[in-house]
């Protein structure tokens, strides 16, 4: 069993944004769920609502951890129950 709590294109979005802006970067790994809800310079991400629970528990230091636990296959039972199918 898999899941994604972000699209490929999606997940593209954000680590682009936090690539080139410092701000949204150390955002996204202290309070991920705050930087894809706000986005970044007008742009909205899609994130599923169901997945704020395992982004909020998420600590990474770095952009690369954050991208490696979003791709992570097969994900957990917990990310699963708490991101659904």
């Amino acid at each position: 069993m898999s899941t994604q709590i972000l699209d490929n294109r999606e997940l593209e979005r954000v680590l682009s944004a936090a690539a080139v802006s410092e701000t949204f970067r150390r955002l996204l790994l202290v309070d991920p769920v705050r930087a894809l809800t706000e986005g970044y310079q007008g742009e909205r991400f899609n994130l599923d609502v169901r997945c704020h629970p395992y982004l909020s528990n998420l600590r990474v230091s770095t952009l690369s951890e954050f991208a490696q636990r979003l791709l992570r296959s097969p994900w957990e039972q917990e990310v699963v129950a708490q991101c659904g199918d």
